[in-house]
C-alpha cells in the first residue's frame, strides 16, 4: 500500500507552504557557535564517515508547485563563520532510530560535506550541549522536534504522508510520521538549501515548509451509496472496547481520503444511511441477531448493520468492516458492499488479542456474596456535629444497603432521622487484577446524593498504598473527578496527579450530552473505562477518552495488583455538593454490569477466588492476601 501512494506522489503536483525561504540574504556573521572544542573528534570519533557520497534526487519530492513568501527571519550561521573547517550543525537522529533513518543522517551528512568541504558532526539525540547548532532528523527528544510535529499536525488534520521543515531556536527541524516521506523530506532539504553557500543562505529563523501529501480518492459504496454519507450509529452509552474500532475506521478515511464519518447515538433522528451497532432502538439492529462469540455484518434497507453476541464479538465484526475496507483500497476499486449482503464469523482470540476475564452482570436475584463483600476499612464520615451529615452520623452499612433489582446493583443512600446511612460492596480478597480493560456501566444518583468507583491497592489498608479513583461524584450531576492517589505511609494524606492534597484540582470530567442538553450523569446509564498497562492510564466515557496518564519509572505502585470498590454516601462542603435541608431521603445508585478484558500479556495478572492466581506468578509477599 504504502509503495502504491509514493509512486503516486511521485508523479503527482505538490503544494508546499513555506515562510520565510524567499530572498536570498547574506549571513551577517554575527551569530556564533557554542564552544566546538567540548565536541572535538569525540563525536566523529564514535561515528566513522565510512558513507558513501550518494545523489538522492530519485527520491526528492517534486518541487514545482513550491510557493515562498517574503517574511525574512535572521540568518542562521553557516561554515564561513568557524575558524576551522567544521560545520556549524550537528546532524541528530533519535537513539531509538530506525536503520532508514540512521541511512537519511548520513546521506545528509555526505551531501553538506561535498557541498562545503568541512567536517560534519552527526550523532544521536542521547548527547546533549554538544556545542554545535543542531540539524534534527525525525521524532528526536528535543523540544523542537515535539513543536515540528505539532505545527504539521495543527497545519491540517490529514497530515499523516505530510512533512515540515522548519527553524525553531536555531535548530533546523526535519518531521515527517512516515519514513519514506521523511526520507523526501531530507531529499528536499538537501536541494533546497545544500547544494551552494548562496542556497544555504536562504534559511532563516523563520524558515517553515510543509509537504502537503495528495488524497487518495477511492469509490468505497454501501448499498450503491457512497460510504462518506453514512453514519456510524451506537448505543446510548458506548463501550470502549468496540467503540475504539470504529474510531480506527473513522480515522483512516479522515487521514487518508479526506472525509469525516460522523459517530452519534440510537437517540439521534434516523437518516437513510447509516451504518448500525450493536443493540439500538433502530428497527434494522432489531432484525439482526448474534449470539455468543458470532457477530454478522448485514445489509438491510439501504443500512449496514453490525451485530455481535457480546463486546468482543462486535469489536471483532467491526475490524472485518474495516479488513473489508482495506481490501478494497489494496484492490483499488474500492468497497463495495452490495444489497443483501451478508457475512458471518466468530470471534476467536488470537495472540494479543482480548479476552473476557471477569465480570459481573448482576442478574440474579440478589449481591453474589461471593464476590462482593462489606468494605471494613472505611471510616469516612462517622464523625458527630460534621457539615456533610448536617449533625447527625454518617453509618456505612455496606452490602447490607444493597440490592438487585432488573438486572443491576443498587446501592442506597438514605437519611432516617437524624442520621444518614449508605451502601458499599468490593471485591477485597475475592478478585483482583493488574491491567487490562475494566469497563462498568453506572446510573449516578440525582444531586446531591454521591457515588464513587475505584480500585485499591491489594493487601493495603487505608491510609497506606494507592488507589485509583476512576470516579468521584461528590453530588454533581454534570461533572465527576477521576484521579490516581498514593497514600503516605501511616498518614492520612493522599497526593494527587497535580500535586495538590485536595479533590479541587483534580482531573475533572465535565459531562456534557450532544444530544439533550438538559441531559445528566443522573438521567441515564453510562460506560465508565479503565484502559491500564504497565505504562499508562487512561480512562473513557461512553467511549471517548478524558484522561491520560503517563507512568514514571517511581510509579510501580500503580503496577500493582488492585481491588474494585463501589459505593454511596453523603456529601460535604469539602467534597462537592453538601446534603441540606430539604434535600430527598434517599438516594439510589446502580451498576448495571463490570466487566474486565485482558490480554496473554505476561505481565497482566488476574487473580478469583475460584483460581487463584495464574501458575508460576506469585505476588510480592506484601501484597499477598490474608
Amino acid at each position: 500500500m504504502s509503495k502504491r501512494i509514493i509512486s503516486f506522489l511521485l508523479c503527482a503536483l505538490m503544494f508546499l507552504s513555506v515562510a520565510g525561504c524567499g530572498k536570498d540574504k547574506p549571513v551577517s556573521g554575527n551569530k556564533k557557535p557554542g564552544n566546538t572544542s567540548q565536541v572535538g573528534s569525540d563525536i566523529s570519533s564514535s561515528e566513522p564517515d565510512n558513507t558513501e557520497e550518494t545523489d538522492s534526487t530519485d527520491s526528492k519530492p517534486d518541487n514545482s508547485a513550491v510557493k515562498t513568501n517574503t517574511e525574512i527571519g535572521d540568518p542562521l550561521p553557516d561554515v564561513s563563520e568557524t575558524n576551522s573547517k567544521n560545520f556549524s550543525y550537528t546532524v541528530i537522529r533519535p537513539k531509538s532510530s530506525t536503520t532508514a533513518v540512521d541511512e537519511l543522517a548520513k546521506d545528509l551528512r555526505s551531501a553538506i560535506k561535498k557541498t562545503f568541504n568541512a567536517t560534519v558532526k552527526m550523532t544521536y539525540d542521547e548527547t546533549v550541549g554538544s556545542g554545535y547548532y543542531e540539524i534534527l532528523i525525525g521524532a528526536t527528544n528535543r523540544a523542537e522536534s515535539d513543536e515540528a510535529k505539532r505545527q504539521l499536525e495543527s497545519n491540517r488534520k490529514n497530515h499523516q504522508l505530510d512533512f515540515i521543515i522548519t527553524v525553531i531556536n536555531e535548530k533546523i527541524c526535519i518531521y515527517s510520521g512516515n519514513e519514506e516521506m521523511l526520507q523526501k523530506a531530507v531529499s528536499y532539504f538537501t536541494e533546497s538549501f545544500c547544494s551552494s553557500k548562496k542556497a544555504w543562505q536562504r534559511l532563516n529563523t523563520k524558515t517553515r515548509v510543509i509537504y502537503e501529501a495528495p488524497l487518495i480518492s477511492y469509490n468505497h459504496k454501501i448499498a450503491g451509496k457512497p460510504l462518506s454519507s453514512f453514519r456510524f450509529v451506537t448505543p446510548r452509552a458506548m463501550e470502549y472496547i468496540y467503540g475504539k474500532e470504529i474510531q480506527s475506521i473513522t480515522n483512516h478515511l479522515s487521514n487518508n481520503q479526506g472525509y469525516d464519518l460522523t459517530v452519534t447515538d440510537e437517540r439521534d433522528t434516523a437518516v437513510s444511511s447509516e451504518i448500525i451497532v450493536g443493540d439500538t432502538s433502530r428497527a434494522e439492529s432489531k432484525a439482526v441477531t448474534a449470539s455468543g462469540d458470532n457477530w454478522v455484518i448485514k445489509e438491510t434497507g439501504g443500512k449496514l448493520v453490525i451485530k455481535g453476541g457480546n463486546s468482543l464479538s462486535l469489536a471483532a465484526g467491526i475490524k472485518e468492516l474495516y479488513s473489508l475496507i482495506m481490501a478494497g483500497e489494496q484492490s483499488g476499486k474500492g468497497l463495495n458492499i452490495a444489497k443483501g449482503f451478508s457475512k458471518t464469523g466468530k470471534y476467536t482470540p488470537g495472540k494479543g488479542d482480548y479476552r473476557l476475564v471477569w465480570n459481573d452482570e448482576f442478574n440474579g436475584s440478589e449481591l453474589n456474596h461471593y464476590w462482593w463483600i462489606d468494605y471494613n476499612n472505611e471510616k469516612y464520615g462517622l464523625q458527630e456535629n460534621s457539615s456533610n451529615v448536617l449533625g447527625g452520623k454518617m453509618y456505612n452499612l455496606q452490602t447490607e444497603a444493597t440490592a438487585v433489582k432488573n438486572g443491576s446493583l443498587e446501592m442506597y443512600s438514605w437519611r432516617d432521622g437524624k442520621d444518614f446511612y449508605s451502601g458499599k460492596a468490593t471485591t477485597n480478597y475475592t478478585m483482583m487484577f493488574r491491567y487490562g480493560i475494566m469497563e462498568i456501566r453506572a446510573k449516578m444518583p440525582e444531586a446531591p446524593g454521591c457515588a464513587s468507583i475505584w480500585l485499591n491497592c491489594a493487601g493495603t489498608s487505608y491510609g497506606l498504598g494507592a488507589e485509583f479513583d476512576i470516579l468521584e461524584n461528590f453530588g454533581s450531576v454534570t461533572s465527576f473527578a477521576a484521579n490516581l492517589h498514593k497514600w503516605g505511609g501511616g498518614g492520612n494524606y493522599h497526593t494527587s496527579l497535580d500535586g495538590d492534597s485536595v479533590y479541587r484540582k483534580t482531573k475533572q470530567f465535565a459531562f456534557v450530552d450532544k444530544l439533550d442538553k438538559n441531559g445528566t450523569l443522573s438521567s441515564d446509564y453510562h460506560v465508565y473505562t479503565l484502559i491500564w498497562n504497565e505504562h499508562q492510564v487512561i480512562q473513557a466515557v461512553d467511549g471517548e477518552i478524558f484522561f491520560t496518564y503517563e507512568m514514571r519509572d517511581s510509579d510501580d505502585t500503580f503496577r500493582l495488583p488492585y481491588y474494585l470498590i463501589f459505593g454511596g454516601g453523603a456529601g460535604s462542603n469539602n467534597y462537592g455538593v453538601a446534603w441540606k435541608e430539604g434535600d430527598p431521603d434517599r438516594f439510589t445508585y446502580s451498576v448495571d454490569y463490570v466487566r474486565i478484558y485482558q490480554t496473554d500479556d505476561p505481565l497482566s495478572l488476574i487473580y478469583r477466588r475460584d483460581t487463584g492466581f495464574p501458575p508460576n506468578v506469585p505476588l510480592p509477599a506484601e501484597y499477598i492476601y490474608h
